[in-house]
C-alpha cells in the first residue's frame, strides 16, 4: 500500500466506529489511462455510503469525495440528489471559517483531507439515520457563494451542444461520454466517424482568461495528431469535426 492508502485510512478510521462498513479497491479507469484508488465507508442496511477516491493520471494528481445513497440496483447512480460530491456540501459551512473556497490552497493534498473529514463529520448522520440534505437549501447556499449552482449538468454543456448536432447525429458515433460517468472517470467526450476517424475532445481553463478545446484526432491508420482551439464555443469545435472528416 501507498502513502495515500495509509493517509486517507488514518484520517477516516474514525467512521468504523459508527458501524461503517470499509472496503478499498484499485483499477485504472474505464478508458485504462489513470490510477484509480477508491475507499468506501457504507452504512450497507441504509443503502448510503462516503467514497474518497484519489485519481493520478500523467497529467495531475486529485482527491474527490461523495456522499452516495443508492438503491442497491445502480439505477440513476449520478442523481445529484443521491451522488452528491463533499465540494458542493462544503457550501454549509460559513464563509471565513475552516473550509477555503476559493484559490488554489483548496485543492493540495493535505487541506483536501481536513476538508473531506470537516465534511464527513458534518453529514455523519446521513449515514446514520433517515437524514439527507436538503438539496434545495444545497442550490440556494451555492447560489450565495457562487452566484452559479454546482450541478454537473453545468459542467458539460459543451458535449450537449456537440452532440445534439444534426452533423454529429448522423455523421458521428459517441463512443466515450464523461458527463454519464463519475468525475474521476470523467475525460471529455469521444466520436468516431463514418470513415473510421475518431475525436477525443476535452475543455478546461489554460489561464484566468482563457479557455481551450484539445481535441485527439486519430485517423483509420492510428495516426495521432493534437489540436487547440482557444477561445472558442461548440460551434467552432463542430466545424473543425466537420473539415476533419471531410477532408
Amino acid at each position: 500500500m501507498n502513502d495515500i492508502y495509509s493517509e486517507i485510512t488514518k484520517q477516516f478510521n474514525f467512521l468504523k466506529d459508527f458501524g461503517l462498513v470499509f472496503n478499498y479497491a484499485e483499477s485504472q479507469g474505464k478508458l485504462g489511462d489513470r490510477h484509480i484508488q477508491k475507499f468506501t465507508y457504507e452504512n450497507i442496511n441504509l443503502r448510503k455510503k462516503f467514497e474518497i477516491v484519489s485519481c493520478k493520471t500523467d497529467f495531475n494528481s486529485r482527491l474527490h469525495s461523495y456522499l452516495v445513497k443508492t438503491d442497491g440496483k445502480n439505477k440513476n447512480q449520478l442523481d445529484p440528489k443521491k451522488f452528491i460530491p463533499f465540494e458542493r456540501l462544503r457550501c454549509f459551512f460559513e464563509e471565513g471559517g475552516d473550509i477555503i473556497f476559493f484559490g488554489n490552497a483548496q485543492d493540495e493534498f493535505s487541506y483536501k483531507l481536513k476538508e473531506f473529514k470537516l465534511v464527513a463529520e458534518k453529514f455523519l448522520a446521513c449515514l446514520t439515520s433517515n437524514d439527507w440534505i436538503d438539496y434545495e437549501a444545497l442550490l440556494r447556499n451555492e447560489m450565495r457563494i457562487y452566484f452559479i449552482t454546482l450541478e454537473p449538468k453545468n459542467n458539460y454543456i459543451w458535449a450537449d451542444q456537440i452532440k445534439e448536432n444534426d452533423f454529429i447525429k448522423t455523421q458521428m458515433t459517441v463512443t466515450y461520454d464523461a458527463s454519464l460517468e463519475p468525475p474521476y472517470e470523467a475525460h471529455g467526450l469521444k466520436l468516431k466517424s463514418k470513415n473510421n476517424i475518431e475525436f477525443h475532445i476535452t475543455h478546461g481553463w489554460k489561464s484566468i482568461d482563457d479557455d481551450a478545446f484539445a481535441i485527439q484526432v486519430t485517423d483509420a491508420n492510428k495516426k495521432t495528431q493534437n489540436h487547440e482551439l482557444l477561445n472558442v464555443g461548440s460551434v467552432e469545435v463542430i466545424e473543425f469535426i466537420e473539415r476533419m472528416v471531410s477532408t
